[in-house]
């Protein structure tokens, strides 16, 4: 009986984005390394990141070599490495990789603006002939209302002279 070939381990985690080093990093970075998965060995990607040399675990991806993190903070260096687990549970961990964050914009302090409302005014004038249509129908009929009240309401004309 031949014995079985030992165990083919995962692939080490590599060409990490971004790049060992990098600076001015956005401060919601896309975190990618490879290889590529394959599509008939499922691998599972444990991602650690901090500002610590022994960064913390962070997330879990499956199948894809992806992962998109939330807020950091501005100017600070960050240490982020992958682990590789596939399906008979051999795991391989990767190196350990800096990177550091750009400085915060205005844009990235301010929420984001609400939709302009001028621009479909400007692709479609109709609506702003409804709507000076529609003004000019209320301030019409409010002063309509303001000129039958002052006709009822006038001192020098008597009562019994007003008629419907």
């Amino acid at each position: 009986m031949i014995p079985p070939p030992p165990p083919f381990p995962p692939p080490v985690p590599q060409t990490p984005d971004p790049a060992d080093g990098q600076s001015d990093v956005p401060l919601t970075p896309r975190l990618t390394w490879g290889p590529p998965p394959d599509p008939c060995d499922p691998l599972t990607y444990e991602v650690f990141l901090g500002p610590s040399e022994d960064p913390p675990f962070i997330g879990q991806v499956s199948g894809d070599t992806v992962l998109e993190i939330g807020p950091l903070e501005p100017l600070r260096t960050y240490a982020w490495r992958v682990e590789v687990v596939d399906r008979q549970g051999d795991r391989i961990r990767g190196p350990l990789w800096h990177f550091t964050t750009a400085r915060a914009s205005l844009e990235d302090l301010l929420p984001p603006a609400p939709p302009p409302f001028i621009e479909p005014l400007r692709r479609h004038p109709l609506i702003l002939v409804i709507l000076a249509g529609a003004l000019i129908t209320v301030v019409g009929g409010g002063l309509y209302l303001a000129r039958r009240r002052r006709r009822r309401s006038r001192p020098d004309i008597p009562e019994w002279f007003i008629s419907e």
